[in-house]
């Protein structure tokens, strides 16, 4: 997925299946433009990490 901009600090909004959503990134080293995996959810809030999840 990517992300699309940063909201808050370590927030951000991600397009992911032809949607936006709120995401929680749980690297620092995630920033707008770049990719990033789908690593859980939380309601309708996915978090996001810079690694694939195992």
């Amino acid at each position: 997925m990517e992300i699309r901009a940063l909201t808050t600090p370590g927030h951000a909004r991600i397009h992911y299946r032809g949607a936006e959503w709120d995401a929680v990134l749980l690297d620092s080293r995630l920033s707008a433009g770049g990719t990033g995996y789908i690593s859980g959810r939380e309601g309708n809030q996915f978090k996001i990490s810079s690694q694939q999840p195992q």
